[in-house]
């Protein structure tokens, strides 16, 4: 994933409701009501389709309880308490995921950054009493997470366009029957309604690009259906302005976002 889709730590955090800057040593952050564990992202346990099962939140590989006692640091005593908390039943265990920015750096080292992602989940302790992250919802974080979704989606498609019919024959004789589900966060921007009447009565029921009559009528109201652009998305400072918009049949109106 391109550095395009990931965010800092404060931006994240911020989104889940966190007012004050984490030090650079935590691992863990306490919400009041939730606990925000920096779970990297190649250390989750996957199943056969790249989902989400769980993350060692006390194991002997990894956050080892006896090291923490024995190798003090801020962040990794930190931790232990907040898996503790979390182990009570005190606060939600909640995860966001970091990655590093060089994908050869060595692994939970050099600079990184955050996937768009929270993960909702539940902690279970195993017979040999390693404590387990279990996720249980995948929520997409920040602006224009719908955009960065269908980006990673098509990503995905032209994947398995690359594989041989035999491999995804293989893969879709394995694959669930019905897709899993998540939810996604966004923001939206509050848009002036007088831009956008404004722009659609300048068009006067033509594309402004391919100069063509609008390909239907609304049912709703029988004006001719053309969508508002912006030249300059509102997403990195465009303007909400007659100047900054177009009026344009959906044709055009994809290729404008995707050609």
């Amino acid at each position: 994933m391109s550095d395009l889709s990931l965010q800092s730590r404060k931006e994240i955090l911020e989104q889940l409701g966190f007012d004050r800057l984490a030090s650079r040593s935590s691992w863990s952050h306490d919400r009041g009501d939730a606990v925000v564990f920096d779970a990297w992202e190649h250390q989750w346990e996957r199943d056969d389709h790249g989902n989400l099962i769980r993350y060692p939140l006390r194991t002997k590989e990894a956050y080892n309880l006896s090291d923490s006692l024995h190798n003090r640091r801020p962040g990794h005593t930190r931790w232990q308490k907040h898996v503790d908390i979390v182990l009570s039943g005190e606060r939600q265990p909640l995860a966001i995921m970091p990655v590093p920015r060089d994908p050869h750096a060595t692994p939970n080292k050099g600079a990184k950054g955050w996937l768009p992602f929270v993960v909702q989940g539940h902690v279970e302790s195993d017979d040999e009493g390693e404590v387990w992250l279990h996720a249980d919802h995948v929520i997409q974080l920040g602006v224009g997470a719908l955009d960065a979704w269908h980006s990673e989606f098509e990503q995905a498609v032209a994947r398995a366009a690359a594989r041989t019919t035999a491999e995804r024959a293989g893969r879709l004789a394995k694959a669930p029957r019905f897709p899993r589900r998540i939810e996604v966060v966004t923001y939206v921007f509050e848009r002036n309604p007088d831009v956008v009447a404004e722009v659609l009565s300048m068009a006067q029921g033509r594309c402004q690009n391919c100069l063509r009559p609008a390909p239907f009528s609304r049912r709703s109201d029988g004006s001719p259906y053309l969508e508002v652009h912006h030249r300059v998305p509102l997403a990195i400072g465009g303007e909400d302005t007659v100047d900054n918009a177009v009026a344009l049949c959906p044709n055009c109106h994809r290729e404008a976002h995707h050609g």
